[in-house]
């Protein structure tokens, strides 16, 4: 599988269907990015007949008292090798500042990332 380094990091991607990359990174779980997408798409079936498709391992995270913990839940749900965490006690704007909250979630992600990698 393909990847690229940042920072001693090995991030690896597969990338699928046709057409130029494209990448989705922070609020791609907005209704605005997904119905950019459906008429970028048009008639087409799926959006990997108009974009190729790159996948990579993800952690999606949320505060408990975010209005967008569902829609965020269900992303998650629908993205092959995503993680998913709740930060407890946080709205949206609070999961952006608490470092201390996220951190032992990128760390548990990073080691199962690496175990992946490993094997």
């Amino acid at each position: 599988m393909p990847y690229v380094n940042n920072g001693g990091i090995n991030i690896h991607y597969a990338v699928e269907g046709v057409g130029p990359p494209l990448v989705l990174l922070h609020g791609f779980t907005s209704n605005d990015d997904f119905q950019a997408l459906a008429a970028a798409a048009g008639d087409c079936e799926s959006m990997e007949d108009v974009f190729a498709a790159i996948t990579m391992p993800c952690l999606l995270y949320v505060g408990a008292d975010d209005p967008r913990d569902a829609l965020v839940k269900a992303a998650a749900k629908s993205i092959a090798g995503s993680d998913f965490a709740v930060l407890a006690g946080c709205d949206h704007v609070q999961t952006n500042m608490r470092s201390d909250l996220v951190l032992p979630h990128v760390n548990e992600f990073l080691k199962a990332a690496s175990q992946r990698e490993a094997r």
